[in-house]
């Protein structure tokens, strides 16, 4: 009888249904974690997703944070593998089929997860597809198990190490690739043979009494065994095997990894015995070979280097021994102050890259052919031999023909091979380039028959004794080019005997050194020009110092005079003297280049032709443009250097016999038309336009060896003394920015050029300075301080300015007029000038007084005065705080003009006084 159940009966039932729901998917749930598997709904129409809790698991979110949707699940897949996803499930929805796509994904923290998507298409009662449901399962573990045994199996099947396994009773059940070519035979015929098949009696009494015994027990064997291969060949094979047991101890398989040895004890052998011939070479090796290793300072900078080692042939070349070497440093054994060439030697183990160099020993007094290479971490290798006779050299050429086509065609240096007639046999590339000729052509032809020269007397000399030939720096002129002019060559000629005896070849080296010569000449001449610099400023200081003594001195005697005194003629003549005798001293300063004179525009065309017209002593032919042409010079400087170079031309020409032709021209020209060869050689051009200035006379002319000599002061070829003219001319084209160039030729006359750069005004401008100021006095009053180191300069000096109306104090130095300058200015009783004396060797001089005065008092006058500088305050006296300059020697008169300009003026109008142009 059914009976109606209660509403808290239906309750309790559901409550128990329900428990029993959670319960079965709390174990799904579980048994879903297990697997790693998660299931999963997409709803095609609402295009909505749900997982179950082991789908977010395996994707890293939490249910409770994270919605899922379809976007959000496809932003999770590997960006890699989402375009075939999404066409595989485009091809499961198209052909409606079940579908399994492996992928990978993304977590939230960036690692990476493989997962399996099996799914199923569900359809409505109107058979359209409406849902799919699927699961998802985490086969991280097994793809990487998968993925680590398809690597471990690539790597065994491509090791190039034989590899075997064999059962318990020694049956081989696998072997890979690198076994069946060692041995032979394939997998098949292997698992027919047990591994004693592989061994003579000899390794398998080895096998059994050692390596079984040792293996059973768990250890591993290593070690070398002869074994046959299935053609039967004995070989030494090297092998380590073991065995691999269960967890209960009991032994599975027995393994073992193999390759044939024969290789690397033959290759060992032949490394020994290349050791030993190494070794034999080393020992016995012409060249000198030495081993060295760099020494470093406590900050890692090479110092120097330490010999490690040496052959035989070091000891015979350096006459070094073994003991004296070994373990010293290069300062040590060659006893210099610095380690030679460790520049280079450093640069070959940085780079690693070798190096070769000939150079000249001097503490050996020989020449040494050196090869370098880098060796071990901080080492090098030199392999050097004496090349001050070149021995053997013809014999390595002839027996190394590869090295001697390299040679030829690669050689920095000029190389022929000659027959013992000089006939060539062949030149190298660098030789035929030379010559300006194709290598082709000379072959079958004389040397000297191309080149005539007394050279060939030089050869035949040196052959008459087989002995080498070597000549450094010798001048030859192409017979064909001799527009070429000079050249310079480093010659060896090496007679090459055969086995009698007799001279066979001649190898014939040359090496144009004409640039390096023309290098040292110039280094010598400025050299010279720097000593003869120092020797005429220091002369001029001093005597021009001197001479305003003798000058002033003289002036007060001649003003001390009545008109009718005997003595009045004496003093006179004593003055002219001593005027004659500064005026030699400004020719000093002239050669130097440090004259005090100002420099304005000037019309050169106008100068020059103005010179020619009043020239008495002889007509000069002229090609002077009407133009004008415009530059910055002093023109009593530059009539100066027309009368020096003309009368040289006048010297020349006197003689000679025939008529003499003296021309001037002037010309306009680019920097890149300046002949190479000038004076002062160190000129450099400026990037704008010259105007030439060429004086050519048809006179004696000047020898080569003598057109450097004509720029010193008093050279001449006639005798010592001539003068200073050429060398002053130098001097003061060299102050005016130009440079003078020579061309002559000996009883063809010469031609010389000055160069000066040329002002941008287009036309002329009056020339201010040439017009000569009367003689000027000056009366004056008022206290003046000066100083100077030299006492008498000092004392002269006093009386001259009190002869013009000064009171005059006077300090010795720079410091001794800083002092009585102050007292003066506090006690109000003020300097109204200061004199100052540019140089004091051991005080303080004009400069360093002149910039402390200033700060005491900026409205301070002082004049700056000196014998001789280079230094440019005295052409631009008002930028360092001057008033005005009075160059030594000076007299009353010289003190008076620079006077009137000064006393009379403040301070600010003497200073803004712009100059024409610039004092030199």
């Amino acid at each position: 009888m059914n009976k109606k159940r209660t509403y808290e009966e239906l309750e309790h039932e559901v409550a128990r249904l329900h428990k029993e729901i959670c319960k079965k998917e709390s174990d799904i749930s579980e048994i879903q974690e297990l697997a790693k598997i998660g299931n999963w709904e997409w709803d095609i129409k609402q295009d909505t997703l749900i997982w179950s809790n082991e789908v977010y698991r395996i994707f890293g979110l939490d249910p409770a944070e994270f919605k899922i949707s379809v976007k959000r699940f496809e932003a999770a897949i590997h960006p890699d593998d989402r375009e075939n996803f999404f066409r595989q499930r485009e091809r499961m929805l198209k052909e409606e089929k079940k579908a399994c796509i492996d992928h990978r994904i993304v977590l939230p923290d960036g690692s990476i997860r493989y997962v399996q998507e099996r799914a199923k298409l569900l359809f409505d009662q109107n058979n359209n597809l409406c849902r799919v449901i699927g699961t998802v399962q985490d086969i991280t573990e097994s793809q990487k198990t998968e993925s680590q045994l398809q690597l471990f199996k690539a790597i065994v099947e491509s090791s190039r190490e034989s590899i075997a396994i064999s059962d318990l009773n020694g049956q081989l059940v696998y072997i890979n690739a690198a076994h069946e070519k060692l041995f032979g035979h394939s997998l098949e015929e292997a698992r027919k043979l047990n591994y004693r098949d592989y061994y003579p009696p000899k390794s398998i009494e080895i096998l059994n009494n050692i390596v079984v015994p040792a293996i059973k027990k768990g250890y591993s064997w290593e070690g070398i065994l002869d074994a046959f291969d299935a053609k039967g060949r004995l070989f030494p094979l090297w092998e380590r095997t073991g065995t691999v047991f269960d967890s209960k101890g009991n032994m599975l398989y027995g393994f073992g990894f193999m390759h044939d040895e024969t290789e690397r004890i033959t290759k060992e052998q032949m490394v020994k015995d290349s050791e030993e011939r190494y070794r034999s070479l080393f020992e016995s090796m012409t060249e000198g070979v030495c081993e060295h290793e760099l020494v470093y300072d406590d900050k890692g900078i090479p110092v120097d280097y330490r010999i490690i080692g040496i052959n035989p042939a070091y000891s015979k070349h350096t006459n070094i021994t073994k003991e004296e070497a070994i373990g010293k440093t290069s300062c040590e054994v060659y006893k210099t102050d610095t380690p030679p060439y460790l520049e280079t030697f450093v640069k070959v183990v940085t780079s690693r890259e070798p190096t070769h160099f000939q150079i000249f020993f001097e503490p050996m007094d020989k020449y040494f052919d050196i090869s370098v290479f880098a060796h071990g971490k901080n080492g090098f290798a030199t392999v050097f031999i004496d090349i001050t006779e070149r021995k053997h050299a013809a014999k390595k050429i002839q027996s190394q023909s590869r090295l001697l086509d390299l040679i030829f065609e690669h050689s920095l240096d000029s190389i022929v091979l000659m027959d013992a007639k000089y006939n060539f046999i062949r030149v190298s590339e660098t030789y035929a380039k030379a010559c300006q000729r194709d290598s082709s052509e000379f072959p079958g032809h004389n040397h000297f028959e191309f080149y005539p020269s007394n050279l060939k007397d030089e050869f035949d000399e040196a052959l008459k004794e087989k002995k080498i030939y070597q000549r450094r720096a010798r001048p030859f002129i192409f017979p064909d080019h001799p527009e070429w002019g000079t050249m310079y060559w480093n010659l060896g000629l090496v007679p090459i005997m055969n086995t009698t005896g007799d001279i066979e070849l001649l190898l014939f080296t040359l090496k144009d050194v004409t640039e390096i010569k023309q290098t040292e000449a110039k280094i010598h001449q400025l050299e010279k020009s720097e000593s003869l610099m120092r020797m005429a400023g220091a002369v001029a200081h001093l005597y021009n110092n001197m001479l305003t003594v003798v000058l002033g001195n003289l002036e007060m005697v001649i003003a001390n005079l009545s008109e009718n005194f005997s003595h009045v003629i004496c003093a006179n003549e004593a003055m002219r003297a001593a005027s004659r005798a500064s005026d030699i001293g400004k020719l000093m300063l002239a050669y130097l280049g440090n004259t005090v004179a100002q420099q304005y525009p000037i019309d050169i065309c106008k100068l020059c032709l103005n010179y020619c017209n009043n020239n008495k002593k002889l007509a000069i032919q002229t090609d002077i443009p009407s133009d004008g042409i415009i530059i910055t010079a002093n023109s009593d400087q530059i009539r100066q250097v027309l009368n020096s170079i003309i009368d040289n031309a006048m010297e020349s020409i006197n003689q000679t016999e025939i008529v003499g032709i003296i021309s001037l021209r002037i010309l306009i020209v680019s920097p890149d038309h300046i002949p190479s060869v000038r004076f002062p050689i160190d000129f450099q051009v400026l990037p704008k336009r010259y105007v030439g200035i060429e004086i050519t006379d048809n006179g004696s002319g000047i020898s080569e060896k003598n057109i450097e000599k004509i720029f010193d002061p008093f050279f001449s070829t006639k005798f010592v003394g001539r003068g200073l003219g050429i060398s002053v001319a130098l001097g003061i084209i060299k102050q005016h920015d130009g440079c003078i160039t020579v061309k002559s030729t000996l009883d063809h006359g010469s031609t010389f050029c000055i160069y000066l750069p040329v002002k941008d005004i287009k036309h002329a401008i009056k020339q201010g300075i040439e017009q000569k100021k009367e003689p000027v006095d000056h009366k004056g009053h008022g206290k003046i301080l000066l100083m100077d180191d030299q006492e008498m300069i000092l004392n002269m000096a006093g009386r001259l300015f009190k002869l013009i109306g000064y009171e005059t104090d006077l300090a010795k130095d720079g410091k001794e007029a800083i002092e009585m300058y102050k007292q003066a200015f506090i006690s109000e009783h003020p300097y109204d000038l200061v004199v100052l004396d540019l140089t004091v060797p051991d005080g303080m001089g004009g400069l360093e007084t002149i910039q402390e005065l200033l700060k005491f008092d900026s409205k301070v006058k002082a004049i700056i005065s000196s014998g001789y500088s280079n230094d440019p305050i005295m052409a631009n006296y008002h930028d360092y705080g001057f008033c005005g300059v009075i160059p030594k020697p000076y007299t009353k008169a010289d003190i008076s003009e620079t006077l009137n300009k000064i006393v009379s003026k403040p301070k600010s109008q003497i200073s803004s006084i712009p100059s024409p142009c610039r004092l030199r």
